[in-house]
């Protein structure tokens, strides 16, 4: 019974690092860190232009695991409308950023339940 409290409690301290997903972490960015973007299927329908911040000097590193990765933000592409902020990979090697999809879109803002132990 103990182990099943403490991993609830991990799982509980793991979901609540990732901060609040309904709300934009990336509209700006810390002292050091610049926006870049990716949109990895530019033809689907609804398309989706995930945002960060990051160090620029994590630019090639990052863009290994992300071929379309570029310096600047969805808006300036026409990805406008907020749905949801999520984080790809896993500690280390993890990047939190928030998806965008164009203003025509009829993708919905994502709410993502938390979990209290």
């Amino acid at each position: 019974m103990q182990l099943w409290n403490l991993s609830l409690l991990i799982l509980n301290l793991l979901v609540a690092a990732r901060g609040d997903r309904s709300a934009p972490c990336c509209e700006v960015c810390e002292s050091g860190k610049e926006h870049y973007y990716s949109i990895p299927s530019p033809d689907e329908p609804n398309a989706q232009c995930g945002e960060t911040c990051m160090m620029p000097s994590r630019f090639k590193f990052w863009k290994l695991f992300e071929p379309k990765l570029s310096k600047g933000t969805c808006a300036s592409k026409g990805f406008t409308k907020y749905v949801s902020t999520e984080t790809d990979g896993v500690w280390p090697l993890a990047n939190t950023n928030d998806r965008y999809v164009q203003g025509n879109s009829s993708l919905e803002v994502v709410k993502t339940p938390r979990i209290v132990v």
